[in-house]
């Protein structure tokens, strides 16, 4: 697919334009985990539950939250297992993981900030 460009906080850059391939499949995948679940009134099961992230930081929930988003794009399968990690300065998690590329067969190593 061709997309458009956004920066790590959602807004579009114009700089570098449209792009496809491995750039938008991640970029697909990162919006998608940085939208709380049916907050697009168009798609209510688009997005991750936030509520996951309020009180306690539970690795296993929220892995398993991110993976199963991850299962929703059908042009990739997770490789591997999600690892993520709480900054408790910034109230940041970073979800590392690796997707193989169905078309390519090639594997893409993502790092997402929620």
């Amino acid at each position: 697919m061709i997309d458009l460009a956004t920066d790590r906080d959602g807004d579009l850059d114009f700089t570098v334009g449209l792009f496809e391939n491995e750039l938008e499949l991640a970029q697909s995948i990162r919006l998608e985990l940085s939208t709380n679940l049916k907050e697009w009134f168009l798609d209510t099961t688009y997005g991750i539950d936030r509520n996951l992230f309020s009180d306690t930081f539970r690795p296993e929930e929220v892995n398993d939250a991110i993976a199963d988003v991850i299962s929703r794009e059908n042009r990739v399968e997770l490789d591997g297992y999600v690892t993520s990690t709480f900054d408790a300065g910034s109230r940041r998690i970073t979800a590392n993981f690796t997707v193989n590329v169905i078309a390519t067969g090639e594997p893409l190593e993502l790092e997402v900030n929620l």
